[in-house]
């Protein structure tokens, strides 16, 4: 255990005790409203913990379960904690404006083309945690450390500043943990431009990092036999549209068929997107007409390629966890595809702690800055041996652009030369893996956070 600390993580259960419905106490909601596991994260297999930040606090600190309905039966020696794990977008869980609109939707058309959504943020808390947290004994953690949304475009700040007005909740006793990494610079452009001197707190924090996707592949010996097939990996599960936008752009420079690639087609289990839906996403991606039509044009011929994979039977399940060395070492370098990329956010995913892992040099097809933020995070990226410029790069087609002509340049090289670029890039990829393991994730500086506020 890193820490003697031990953290009180205060629940909130069914009758009978065996379910956390931490956001949705039944003694607020009726237990049948939502399926279990809707709204907010829950194990699907073990029922009495919390889903994600448990991995987190595994083996590093010492934690117990504290039922909210015993809560004035108990003293502590510190603050505990609330834990609320949303999933989907805000507009399920935040109480924003989209999400009443989405609720008067719900009530007044087809219940099959609505998708669950609640009043807001705290509607579902206890009771005794809203009262333990307004007398001070404990603190509401959101805690969304897996996704990067951009709180301006969400209306977050708004909605969270509401809630805790209209709960009487003290600000000192709400934290945000997001995984968009200049979201705290944002709230504070926030609270300036509007004027508002209340303050939560805001972590900035991704817990992907943490993960040791490499624990399960230690014996090096066995991938030895696996040399380059192809130039770079590209690996995309869901159909966004900056992936079809990149996949159109490499189509048109005929550079499908020197990488490994995955890409679903409109048979894909969590939707494809139709004309007008990658129509209205493009025109917010793309300034340029020209752009646009070149990008259609090629996307095309592309999606005749579809479905592509690489290391699997299927992209309709969820692909987290999977960690297969082998296209790794059959390729030179990964381009990788992250799941936000015009977004005013910096989001940095499981995919490059994957690539780093596996001692793999990168392109990083992201927000804006991305590579910025992760040199400020201790690692080093791949500049002069690859030309990173397009980090640099605002606008959104532009960048991809240069990341694309980036990729041409390096798929333009030998297999020989890149034998010898590799060698060059060793001391980076080593670095980059060391780090990854020296910081744990930021796991032991985010618990510090939490511990200095409690």
């Amino acid at each position: 255990m890193e820490f003697k600390n031990r953290l009180n993580l205060v629940v909130d259960l069914n009758a009978d005790k065996t379910k956390i419905y931490n956001g949705l106490s039944p003694t607020k909601i009726p237990e049948d409203t939502y399926p279990y596991g809707a709204i907010f994260a829950r194990h699907d297999s073990t029922q009495y913990c919390l889903c994600y930040i448990q991995n987190l606090l595994e083996d590093r600190i010492m934690y117990e379960y504290v039922d909210s309905d015993t809560l004035d039966e108990m003293e502590f020696d510190s603050k505990w904690i609330y834990v609320l794990e949303p999933i989907g977008d805000p507009n399920g869980w935040s109480g924003n404006r989209e999400s009443q609109i989405q609720k008067l939707f719900n009530k007044h058309f087809d219940e099959s083309s609505s998708y669950d959504s609640i009043d807001s943020l705290l509607c579902g808390v206890s009771d005794n945690v809203l009262n333990g947290v307004r007398n001070n004994k404990g603190i509401i953690l959101l805690y969304l450390p897996y996704e990067g949304y951009d709180p301006i475009q969400y209306q977050m700040f708004e909605a969270i500043h509401k809630e805790l007005k209209d709960k009487k909740i003290s600000f000192e006793n709400f934290c945000y943990v997001t995984g968009n990494q200049k979201a705290d610079k944002q709230y504070e452009q926030w609270r300036g431009e509007n004027d508002i001197e209340d303050k939560f707190h805001i972590i900035c924090y991704n817990d992907e990092e943490c993960y040791p996707f490499w624990k399960e592949v230690r014996n090096k010996s066995k991938y030895t036999k696996y040399k380059p097939e192809k130039y770079f990996l590209c690996y995309n599960r869901r159909p966004h549209i900056h992936r079809l936008v990149l996949a159109s752009l490499l189509e048109k420079n005929n550079l499908i068929d020197k990488g490994l690639m995955s890409f679903p087609d409109e048979s894909f289990a969590e939707g494809f997107p139709d004309k007008s839906v990658i129509m209205h996403k493009l025109s917010n991606m793309i300034v340029n007409v020209e752009d646009m039509e070149e990008v259609l044009k090629y996307y095309k011929k592309f999606k005749s390629r579809l479905p592509l994979l690489v290391d699997t039977e299927t992209l309709d399940e969820n692909l987290w966890f999977n960690f297969d060395m082998i296209p790794y070492k059959k390729t030179f370098f990964s381009v990788v595809v992250e799941t936000l990329y015009n977004e005013d956010s910096i989001f940095i995913d499981e995919k490059v702690w994957k690539a780093i892992d596996a001692t793999h040099p990168f392109i990083f097809v992201g927000n804006h800055h991305g590579l910025k933020k992760l040199k400020e995070l201790g690692y080093r990226t791949f500049h002069p041996y690859i030309n990173e410029e397009y980090d640099n790069i605002e606008d959104s087609m532009e960048r991809m652009k240069s990341i694309v002509k980036e990729i041409k340049r390096l798929t333009d090289l030998s297999f020989d030369e890149w034998y010898v670029l590799k060698e060059k890039l060793n001391p980076i990829l080593e670095w980059n893996r060391k780090c990854k393991i020296k910081r744990d994730g930021g796991a032991i500086s985010f618990l510090n956070r939490i511990l200095e506020i409690l």
